[in-house]
């Protein structure tokens, strides 16, 4: 093997390794209930501090509900002998969770955080995504 190669091999392995460690860490934000999440702590930020520009309301509420009902069908699939409302109350107990996370912010630091600013910029995001926004479209 030529001595130019090993650096090439060093750095081909490295990327790889990268691009593993980044594909791990990262896999959770695709995860129903993490967006759901994202959707909840958005919402609150708006209520308690508002938006920063005016979104379309009415289709940010459309893609939390198709968050919420993505959420409740990642549970049930996890969770297959939990009943249909021992997993709407543990959905509702996590929706309470974040709407007080983001309170206690609201009030510890106020409307101008860099953190609450993030749920707020999130709120406008979530607002323009084309989520579908019927029932028989869980599957995707």
């Amino acid at each position: 093997m030529k001595a130019s190669a090993i650096p090439f091999i060093v750095i081909v392995v490295a990327y790889f390794a990268l691009e593993l460690f980044v594909a791990s860490s990262t896999r959770h934000r695709m995860e129903p209930e993490y967006i759901f999440a994202n959707h909840v702590k958005a919402s609150r930020a708006v209520d308690r501090c508002g938006p920063l520009k005016p979104v379309d309301a009415d289709k940010f509420d459309a893609n939390y509900r198709y968050s919420r009902r993505r959420a409740v069908a990642a549970r049930t699939e996890s969770e297959p002998n939990e009943s249909e409302a021992s997993i709407e109350a543990i959905v509702h107990a996590q929706e309470e969770a974040g709407r007080r996370e983001v309170d206690a912010l609201v009030d510890e630091l106020g409307c101008d955080d860099t953190e609450l600013f993030m749920h707020r910029k999130r709120y406008e995001i979530l607002a323009r995504r084309n989520l579908p926004t019927e029932r028989t479209n869980l599957s995707r």
